[in-house]
């Protein structure tokens, strides 16, 4: 006689059904959340390449709910013309539709362009919240790109370095650093020398710059920088820089020699060998131009004179070892315009002196490349900078990210979405004691117009241009106040890269010391 099954508890079907439900509902949920996130990236890409986003809104409908319907409306035709058993219900069925369509659609975006794709959401991922500052949009903005943060290992996966160990010769990195510089000149002639202008006159603005008032935003962008050390230091090289002595060149070894006899300090010796360096290697513009690298060993270097930034950092680092400085070599990426947000690879140094760590660029404090005005190619141009010697860290993480966090040198390292986020300063900006009020990003979306606010001490003056990706510059408008208001009208829809220039005159010769990647979609 077969014994009867015993019956199961109330309480335990009970709980069945509640761990069903939760499971049911979980399941739902995470199939509602993959269009959404299909809608973010998405509408996060069309934002940061200056698209419209009611296109990306379009596909967030498509993948949710007209794709998932439309083939579930497929499906039940087929169904009705060959009957059949099933197994799921039709909420079930639309569930799991939508499921493989967003899956489909995230894979196949961050396959076809995972470096973009997650340059979009760790830049402008919070596109949504532009112009909110309350503590729900911050909180919100920071759950958003601490999500796009977790993109970032794909990210590094898709990009190729041509300078780490191993890897091909698949480009020549970012090249030497941009110069750009505006003139302003005296409209009343040389009468009014730049001298007797006065260094602060709340209010005034230039007659080729009328006034524009604006009530400054606030924001907690980076502080003016404070060092225990002289940076940036004389624009110009060790004075013994070049004038060694054949003989001494003649290896690693002499060269390091010569700069042990003839400088007892630590950084003073170490700066002699750097500027060696930079005053005595040209860079490879062909190689850049070819995008082909050649040999970049320190030995190669020294011989040929011509590198990239890889053979740059690995002379200084030879020449330091042979003087007894512990000289790391550092990759990474580096960005040098306000339109390179994310940067491409790049080399630099750090050298340990006296159990202190700092961070050198040879490559970018030997000179720049340009075109001549007359010529059709780029040349490279001798032009000694300090800027990039013994910079403060978080200066230097401004335009330089490397591979391993700790070479920031930073008590806090920044992530690869901050520094994409960060507006592209130039050293000098630092220097000069300005800080940057608004907008505090890399890139903005404007509607028309762009405002900036830059907070200054006594004896700066900016002026500021918008050039279109087509080459147009518009000059902006820049009021002096206890700030600097700066407005800059963009006439057409596109992309624009506003930069600011400094002197500490009037009339002079302003250097570029920041730019802003802005989206104008009037």
């Amino acid at each position: 006689m077969t014994k009867p099954k015993p019956k199961t508890s109330p309480a335990r079907i009970a709980i069945g059904t509640v761990l069903l439900g939760m499971l049911k509902l979980l399941w739902a949920a995470f199939v509602v959340l993959l269009p959404m996130l299909g809608f973010w990236l998405a509408s996060s890409l069309a934002t940061y390449r200056g698209g419209e986003v009611w296109l990306a809104a379009v596909t967030g409908l498509l993948l949710f709910p007209v794709l998932p319907l439309a083939w579930e409306a497929f499906a039940e035709w087929r169904f009705r013309r060959k009957p059949g058993q099933r197994f799921l219900t039709r909420g079930d069925r639309v569930l799991l539709r939508t499921l493989i369509i967003n899956l489909l659609f995230l894979v196949g975006v961050l396959t076809w362009q995972p470096q973009q794709g997650f340059e979009a959401l760790a830049t402008r991922g919070d596109w949504m919240l532009d112009g909110r500052s309350d503590a729900t949009s911050q909180r919100l903005r920071g759950a958003l790109f601490a999500g796009a943060e977790k993109l970032a290992w794909l990210y590094d996966l898709s990009q190729p370095h041509p300078f780490r160990e191993g890897a091909p010769d698949s480009g020549a990195g970012v090249g030497p650093r941009q110069e750009s510089t505006l003139t302003l000149v005296d409209p009343e002639g040389p009468s009014l020398a730049p001298s007797a202008q006065p260094a602060s006159n709340p209010g005034s603005t230039s007659p080729l710059l009328p006034s524009v008032p604006r009530p400054p935003e606030p924001t907690d962008f980076v502080e003016r920088v404070t060092t225990d050390h002289p940076w940036p230091s004389a624009a110009r090289p060790h004075p013994l820089a070049t004038e060694v002595p054949t003989a001494a060149e003649g290896s690693f070894e002499s060269l390091a020699k010569y700069a042990i006899a003839h400088e007892a300090d630590s950084m003073s010796r170490f700066r002699l060998l750097h500027d060696w360096v930079a005053t005595h290697i040209d860079y490879d513009v062909e190689m850049l131009e070819s995008g082909r690298i050649r040999d970049q060993d320190a030995q190669t270097v020294f011989v040929s004179r011509k590198a990239v930034c890889a053979g740059y950092a690995r002379l200084l680092q030879a020449l330091g070892k042979a003087a007894g400085f512990d000289v790391q070599y550092v990759v990474g990426d580096a960005r040098v315009s306000g339109s390179d947000l994310a940067g491409e690879g790049h080399a630099w140094n750090i050298v340990v002196i006296d159990a202190k760590s700092y961070l050198v660029d040879a490559t970018w404090n030997a000179g720049h490349v340009g075109i001549p005005a007359g010529e059709s190619r780029m040349r490279f141009t001798r032009a000694y900078s300090s800027d990039y010697l013994f910079t403060p860290p978080n200066v230097f993480a401004v335009k330089h990210f490397p591979d391993e966090p700790k070479w920031q040198l930073l008590d806090k390292p920044i992530t690869r979405g901050e520094f994409f986020r960060a507006p592209v300063l130039q050293p000098s900006f630092y220097a000069h004691g300005l800080k940057l009020i608004s907008p505090d990003r890399s890139q903005v979306t404007a509607r028309g117009s762009i405002n900036l606010v830059v907070e200054r001490s006594a004896k700066d003056w900016l002026l500021a241009t918008a050039t279109s990706a087509t080459g147009e510059e518009t000059r902006c408008q820049v009021t002096r106040n206890e700030r600097f208001e700066i407005e800059c009208p963009l006439a057409a829809k596109g992309t624009y890269e506003v930069t600011l220039f400094h002197s500490t005159r009037q009339y002079a010769t302003y250097e570029g010391v920041a730019g802003i990647s802005v989206l104008n979609d009037p």
